[in-house]
């Protein structure tokens, strides 16, 4: 993905993906959701990347928690841990 530069108090692509999450959890508030949304209006990458994202949350919300082995679980949390840390750098 293409990471494009808008000025303030718009929502830049990086900015978005971050915010992703807290927006399909229904966690943003009204401002940073209206942001996020004018954001999306105007961004079909992101568009595209929210769409693969509610997609694979939908998948894997229809898997077993024993359908995922205990190791793979730890690889798949650590990874998630090592994004999220690096994403607040």
């Amino acid at each position: 993905m293409r990471w494009r530069a808008l000025r303030r108090p718009d929502v830049v692509c990086q900015e978005a993906v971050q915010l992703f999450t807290d927006y399909l959890d229904d966690a943003l508030s009204t401002k940073e959701r209206s942001r996020l949304e004018s954001h999306l209006a105007t961004c079909p990458p992101c568009r595209r990347y929210l769409d693969q994202l509610r997609s694979t949350v939908a998948t894997l919300g229809h898997l077993e928690p024993d359908d995922v082995p205990p190791p793979v679980m730890d690889e798949l949390l650590e990874v998630f841990r090592r994004y999220r840390s690096d994403a607040g750098s």
